[in-house]
């Protein structure tokens, strides 16, 4: 997920040299607006296909109509104008989600853990491995395979000599800015099933851990589902006389 967070930011930053203080909170965004379309279509799936469209789509706007008007003015203009940028998102949240923990968890074919002959691994994290490696190589193809993905890398290295070619170079950031926030959507619903509840997520440039009181407990389970899932491992009266044992049950 930080690699995730990462690609977005450097790739925006490269293309338009814009430090987005406001990734985080684009991320949280993405959490968010992944929790309402699982609630309204109960299916995680759906919601982790259209989240990062709905936060690219947000992206765009975000350039086109923000973003743009500040290009060469310095480097500072931006990066206030982002810094801003991220306090009205969240407060945006809280307008509409409210500021109490929203129940979330993982979807049930990713549940559980899996015997990788050295000890037990969560289905999940597993799946986000694979995610990532994907989205990762499929970046890395488009950059540097596709005729799109060449303008880009020229476009980050001279705008000037893209224009005197006749490229639209405008289009190409419009285009980067909504993929890095995109990707930071799609971080953001992936990263939502990790913990029980969701608060608030995001600080001016990372997210911050929740302080709802399972989160705390997760944090306290023994050995957090790795090496050896406590769950699997522990026979059921031990487990069930465990403090935390709803908690990490229910992670693992």
């Amino acid at each position: 997920m930080y690699a995730l967070l990462a690609i977005g930011l450097s790739l925006i930053f490269g293309m338009l040299t814009v430090v987005n203080f406001a990734h985080g909170a684009f991320f949280m965004v993405g959490a968010f607006i992944g929790l309402y379309f699982l609630g309204l279509t109960g299916n995680f799936w759906f919601s982790l296909v259209l989240t990062p469209l709905v936060v690219g789509a947000i992206g765009l706007v975000t350039e086109r109509f923000i973003v743009r008007p500040l290009y060469g003015r310095g480097i500072d203009y931006p990066l206030l104008l982002t810094f801003g940028l991220s306090w009205v998102l969240i407060e945006a949240m809280r307008v509409m989600f409210g500021i109490e923990g929203l129940p979330s968890s993982t979807p049930p074919e990713l549940r559980g853990a899996v015997d990788l002959g050295f000890g037990y691994f969560p289905k999940y994290r597993l799946f986000l491995i694979l995610a990532t490696a994907v989205i990762v190589l499929a970046l890395w193809l488009f950059l540097e395979k596709t005729r799109y993905g060449l303008i880009v890398r020229a476009g980050s290295r001279d705008g000037e000599i893209c224009k005197v070619l006749g490229i639209d170079i405008a289009r190409v950031w419009l285009v980067v800015f909504g993929i890095g926030t995109g990707i930071a959507g799609l971080s953001g619903v992936c990263w939502r099933p990790r913990g029980r509840s969701i608060r608030r997520w995001a600080s001016t440039c990372w997210p911050r851990a929740s302080s709802s009181r399972s989160s705390a407990a997760w944090a306290r389970c023994p050995a957090r589902c790795w090496p050896g899932c406590w769950w699997a491992s522990c026979s059921r009266s031990r487990r069930s006389s465990h403090p935390i044992w709803p908690s990490c049950r229910s992670s693992c």
